[in-house]
């Protein structure tokens, strides 16, 4: 058997090594296409979109169910309180009484119960047809509304996930500024300990540290809130508790560009027809249509099939059970209905139908050149930001070899401390500037992908 020394030195070994992996980092490591599956599973408003879309199947079952027989149990039981008199001609049928003599006789019974089955099957019905068309438009239009939510939900990902990648960037320039202001610091330093820089110098050095130290947290806590807007759309909850996220898809990963942007002339309407908000504009216009022809047909008259099969009682007393009061009744027929004049109110609507029909163009007509303008401006804001972007990366790279020189001028004693900052202060607006030229480029090429409808081939991102 163990004795307590083994025992003891096993629980030490054991104590320690949880502290070691406790103290471990740990590195989660998120693309975007797991971003975006997660949040397909995660987002309550997607999964209510393709909810809706079964719903709208089901409405295409019960058009279907609707050319159906329909059979019913009926029962019904009256009490006639009051029997009408009818004069009966007496002396008719007995010479007892004069031969235009009348008598009051009560036809019927105080109880009646009728039960049995009714069939009615339509046999003529215009506006079937064009219920069944709405019903598919509509269903049409419910998978287009998921695409819809879809889309913006891709949008959403790709706006947080994109953030978080400037968001890095910038902790990573910010860390590489407080580096380069320290080292400024330490020159500055010895300057002083040789006594060709004055005590305020010094101060300013060190508080222009403290000030690139504070924006540096500042700049984490803002990264740590758009972990969380992140965690909220997708549902991951280890983008909360991990010490480290490791974004492993660019940029160039997930939004896709033009090549070559031309921006003189119109593109053609056939360019926006893709978009699913066009598409969805379209089936409205269709959908209002078929509402035109149905209260068309609703000045038509309908045909219908019934039979009844069952049974009355007739009697004086509600004695039910054992009566030979029950006679047999049933009934093959067809109903004609036909509604005449209803107030105006189905011309009314016809003409609604129009004024709507007018409306649904106008819209559609608005669309295309929404989208026409959308297209124009994000194709000019892309390539405002890519100038922008090789242009800064020159600058920057020029601004850093003007640092590096100020200081050793400096340091030889021929340049002042402000020289110094305002190299430093150059080199740090140069970079503010190039991280705002990835964020403009990241929104002109959401605004250009949602207007030419390529949001909608970034569904399947697993194969990307």
């Amino acid at each position: 058997m163990m004795n307590m020394k083994n025992l003891l030195g096993i629980a030490i070994l054991l104590t320690c090594c949880q502290q070691i992996y406790a103290q471990r980092p740990v590195c989660y490591e998120l693309s975007f296409s797991t971003a975006l599956q997660a949040a397909k599973q995660h987002e309550l408003l997607y999964q209510n979109s393709l909810l809706q879309t079964q719903k709208s199947e089901l409405s295409i079952r019960m058009q279907h169910a609707a050319a159906l027989p329909n059979i019913k149990a009926t029962a019904s039981l009256q009490n006639n309180l009051i029997i009408p008199s009818t004069p009966v001609p007496i002396g008719k049928f007995n010479n007892q009484y004069p031969d235009n003599a009348t008598i009051p006789i009560k036809f019927g019974t105080p109880w009646s119960i009728q039960t049995g089955l009714q069939l009615t099957q339509p046999i003529w019905n215009p506006a079937h047809a064009t219920q069944m068309q709405i019903a598919r438009l509509q269903y049409k239009q419910s998978t287009l509304q998921s695409r819809n939510q879809l889309e913006q939900l891709i949008e959403d990902v790709m706006l947080q996930y994109g953030n978080l990648i400037i968001a890095q960037q910038k902790i990573a320039m910010y860390q590489h500024l407080l580096e380069e202001k320290i080292q400024n610091e330490k020159i500055i330093r010895q300057t002083y300990m040789d006594g060709r820089a004055l005590k305020t110098d010094l101060d300013q050095a060190r508080i222009a540290s403290l000030n690139q130290q504070i924006e540096l947290e500042k700049t984490k806590a803002t990264y740590k809130l758009q972990l969380l807007k992140l965690q909220q759309i997708t549902g991951i909850d280890s983008l909360l508790i991990a010490d480290s996220i490791r974004l492993i898809t660019p940029l160039s990963g997930f939004i896709s560009l033009p090549e070559n942007i031309a921006l003189a002339g119109t593109p053609s309407d056939s360019l926006f027809r893709h978009r699913t908000a066009y598409q969805q504009q379209m089936l409205l216009t269709e959908i209002d249509q078929q509402e035109w022809q149905l209260a068309r047909k609703d000045f038509l008259p309908q045909i219908n099939l019934q039979a009844f099969l069952g049974t009355n009682y007739y009697d004086r007393t509600l004695a039910v059970w054992g009566s030979d009061k029950w006679y047999g009744n049933s009934y093959v027929g067809l109903q004609f209905s036909w509604d005449i004049f209803q107030g105006g109110y189905r011309q009314h609507a016809l003409r609604q139908r129009l004024i709507q029909l007018t409306i649904d163009s106008n819209l559609l007509k608005k669309q295309t050149q929404d989208a026409q303008y959308q297209w124009q401006q994000s194709l000019a804001d892309i390539q405002y930001a890519r100038q922008q972007q090789q242009l800064l990366q020159q600058k920057i790279a020029l601004q850093q070899d003007y640092l590096e020189q100020m200081r050793n001028t400096y340091a030889a004693g021929r340049a002042t401390i402000l020289d110094l900052f305002k190299a430093q202060q150059d080199l740090e607006a140069a970079q503010q500037d190039y991280l705002q030229s990835l964020y403009d480029l990241l929104q002109a090429a959401l605004s250009y992908q949602e207007v030419t409808g390529m949001l909608a081939d970034l569904q399947d991102m697993d194969n990307r």
